[in-house]
Formats: structure tokens, C-alpha cells, sequence
């Protein structure tokens, strides 16, 4: 990796990174040579990597309830909860 290639890092707490400020949890671009002075983790990438599998298990076990036809979904009316 270069040295100016930003990726992305979270913030361990609330406080200032990189001269702006952040809560504990917010994702932050930084370089490597930035993150090593602070308080930061790298942001695990395996989370993005199954998103794509996770949505495809999604709409197989969808299919399988609804027989394979698309389930219609109306707008939720005022004072009513939307639906799933």
C-alpha cells in the first residue's frame, strides 16, 4: 500500500482526528503515516465483502416464502407502522 492511499479507519472516541471532529465509531479516510498518531482502528473489511452474499440469502429465503412471486408492499397510511 502507499503511503498516500487513504483508507478507512474508525475512531476509538469522541475527539478531535486529523483536525476535524468525530464521535466514537465514525469512519474516518486517513493514510496509514496519519492513523499511526491517532486514536483510530482499521475498519474491517470482511463486513463489505458478505453484504453481497447476505442480500442474495435474503431473496432466496424470500422466494421460498412467497413461492417465488414478488410480494406487494403498500405505503404505510398516517399512524400506521410500515411494513417489513
Amino acid at each position: 500500500m502507499s503511503k498516500m492511499t487513504k483508507t478507512a479507519w474508525r475512531a476509538r472516541a469522541d475527539g478531535w482526528i486529523a483536525g476535524r471532529r468525530v464521535k466514537a465509531g465514525d469512519e474516518v479516510s486517513l493514510t496509514a503515516v496519519q492513523a499511526k498518531y491517532e486514536p483510530v482502528d482499521p475498519v474491517e473489511m470482511v463486513a463489505v465483502a458478505d453484504a453481497p452474499a447476505e442480500a442474495a440469502a435474503s431473496a432466496a429465503a424470500e422466494a421460498a416464502e412467497t413461492g417465488g412471486r414478488a410480494r406487494k408492499v403498500r405505503p404505510a397510511a398516517a399512524g400506521e407502522e410500515a411494513a417489513p
